[in-house]
This record gives C-alpha cells, sequence and structure tokens, in this order.
C-alpha cells in the first residue's frame, strides 16, 4: 500500500489519521474560513506527516480534488461545524457514501477477522496502516451513529509487537515509521538518530495491545504519532 494516498491499483487509501485531528481541522476551517486551495499553508500548525495524512483522508473522501481545491460537501461540512445534529449528518452520508465497500457486511454481527478482511480485501498493503484505517472509520462510524456490533469495537486487531532485542525493536520502529506516520516511501524515513535514544524512548512507550477497546487503541496512535513528531522535530533543529 502506499501511505501517500493510493494502493495497489490506483484506489486511495482510507483515511489513517486520527479522527479527533481531522475534526480538529474541520474547525479550524470553520474559525479561519474555507480557503480556495488547501496546501501546506493552511496545515502548518501540523507536522509533515500528519498533513499528508490529512491531504489524504480529504481526498478520500471526495472533499479535496487533485488540485487542493475543496470538493464534494467540504463547503456544507465546514459550515455545519458547531450544529452538532447537521455536522453529523452530513458527515455521516460522506462515511457511508465512501465506505461503501463494507456494505456487504453486517456490522452488528461480524468478527473483527471479517471486518479487516474487508479492509484488506480492498486495498491491500502494510497491516500497520490498515489497522489505523479501521480505527478511524470505527471511531467516525461511532461518532455519526453508525451501529457497530461489540465484536468489532471491543476487538480490532491491530499492528503486532515487534520481538527481537531492544536494539533491533529501536531499528524496526524507525523502519515502519514511514507505514505508522504516513510519510511515504523509504526515501522519506525519519533522519536517523542514535539508536540508544530511540531504544530508551520506545521502552518507555507501552507496548500496543490488540484487546484494547478502540478508543484506547486510537489514543496510543494519537501519541505515537506525536512521539516520532517531537523526535523528528529535535532531529531538524539540530538535536540529538
Amino acid at each position: 500500500m502506499s501511505d501517500v494516498g493510493e494502493t495497489k491499483g490506483g484506489k486511495r487509501t482510507p483515511p489513517y489519521i486520527s479522527f479527533s485531528t481531522f475534526v480538529t481541522f474541520i474547525s479550524e476551517l470553520k474559525t479561519n474560513g474555507l480557503p480556495p486551495r488547501i496546501d501546506s499553508s493552511v496545515l502548518k500548525r501540523f507536522s509533515g506527516g500528519v498533513q499528508t495524512q490529512l491531504m489524504s483522508a480529504l481526498k478520500y473522501l471526495s472533499l479535496l480534488s487533485d488540485d487542493k481545491k475543496p470538493a464534494g460537501v467540504l463547503p456544507q461540512l465546514v459550515e455545519a461545524y458547531g450544529d452538532d445534529a447537521e455536522f453529523k449528518k452530513i458527515l455521516g452520508m460522506v462515511i457511508r457514501g465512501q465506505y461503501s465497500f463494507l456494505n456487504t457486511l453486517d456490522l452488528n454481527t461480524a468478527t473483527p477477522t471479517m471486518f479487516a478482511e474487508a479492509f484488506r480485501t480492498t486495498f491491500g498493503g502494510q497491516e500497520a496502516t490498515l489497522a489505523k484505517c479501521r480505527i478511524f472509520y470505527l471511531q467516525a462510524a461511532k461518532y455519526v451513529g453508525i451501529e457497530l456490533g461489540p465484536r468489532i469495537t471491543a476487538g480490532t486487531s491491530g499492528p503486532r509487537a515487534s520481538t527481537g532485542t531492544p536494539r533491533k525493536r529501536a531499528a524496526k520502529r524507525q523502519e515502519d515509521a514511514p507505514a505508522i506516520n504516513g510519510n511515504g516511501s523509504s526515501k522519506n524515513h525519519l533522519p536517523a538518530q542514535p539508536v540508544g535514544m530511540m531504544e530508551k524512548l520506545m521502552d518507555k512507550f507501552p507496548k500496543f495491545d490488540p484487546k484494547w477497546d478502540v478508543t484506547t487503541q486510537g489514543k496510543w496512535f494519537e501519541a505515537f504519532n506525536k512521539l516520532m513528531s517531537n523526535a523528528e522535530a529535535q532531529k531538524d533543529n539540530g538535536g540529538s
């Protein structure tokens, strides 16, 4: 799977950003006004990786054109922000429409494996990214009132824990950073940092548990993204 907006066969990657970050961005558009083009200057409060994820999410949801102009119901969505019922109504239509590949599933009774297979079969790609795609959908679906069964919400699978020595685990996390942070190909890895520093940071970070509920999984990914973004910022600023 390409983490810059497209999967195999040219299909766009479903949103793999934190749902709360997506809603925060919409709220900023409401506050500052919807510009005729959404580029990096509009997203400057977010890190580079998050900017990429936001752009990818907006395009998948048909809220942004390929030339970065607002599209679809984005103007209505921004206008409705602050009116809880109307905002959820419009966003609900977006979610239902753009995830039509899930229409063959009964989300009230489907198992986590069936749910994961629907994403994997449709898009293919890395499990770390697919897990985040599923979490975004589940959080969005819950927010707009789409009925979800307890199996899916409690048993969403996530990326497997890394194995090996602390040094190997730290190096592996650096290799996987583009898939987790949406930074694209191997050329866009996080700047290399001393493995010892990454060991200390990651050994203190709680290990991901796929048995967590969706909310806890989402918070874990959000905290992990912040950790990676801070590490990247320190390197860019000349820190160690």
